[in-house]
């Protein structure tokens, strides 16, 4: 879908372009830490990374849904005219998808992180600020899902949550790194 990708595609170029203008030092290839060389990691990283990008594509239809409502709440748009805008409950049925496609994933990523914990420092869980991100967006597709499947939430509502749930994923992915560092706080999850 078209104007899916013209709210989607710029999360993906802004986090290129994040990676592009990072400084050279932090662009140098090193060998893995001992603790990273272990089939946990590809398993971990890869199940992150793929609810990752599920629930960019889920804020960026949650952006679309929550514009499109607008254009056409104020006229600038027609209320039938779906050659631009898809109709809102395409839209919301997108949302479901990626939510639906991610939330596992998620879940797994932290499964396989807890396990490779357990291996590595010898508990499951310690409250680092990055596990402790992954909970409250963990969290925040749960309450989605829940208020979908309990409440029969519908619409804005959805799209909110999908959008909020875009900013706790985003500052789980950057921005708990940048306040470890900024804060010297401790985590195993910032090398």
């Amino acid at each position: 879908m078209r104007s899916g990708g013209a709210f989607v595609l710029p999360l993906a170029l802004l986090l290129t372009l994040w990676a592009a203008r990072r400084p050279e030092a932090n662009q140098v290839i090193r060998p893995l830490m001992p603790v990273l060389r272990t089939g946990w990691f590809p398993l971990h990283v890869g199940c992150s990374a793929i609810a990752y990008g599920a629930f960019t594509v889920a804020g960026g239809f949650g952006a679309l849904f929550l514009v499109s409502g607008w254009l056409r709440q104020r006229g600038f748009i027609a209320a039938d005219e779906t050659t631009r805008y898809p109709p809102p409950d395409l839209i919301e049925y997108f949302i479901w998808r990626a939510v639906g496609l991610g939330f596992p994933w998620l879940t797994l990523g932290m499964l396989t992180g807890a396990i490779w914990a357990q291996v590595a420092w010898g508990r499951y869980w310690d409250w680092d600020p990055k596990e402790s991100w992954t909970l409250i967006t963990w969290l925040t597709y749960l309450i989605l899902l829940h208020g979908r499947a309990l409440r029969g939430w519908r619409g804005r509502r959805v799209a909110w949550l999908a959008v909020i749930g875009l900013g706790t994923v985003g500052f789980t992915f950057l921005g708990v790194g940048w306040l470890v560092r900024t804060l010297r706080l401790e985590s195993v999850h910032i090398f």
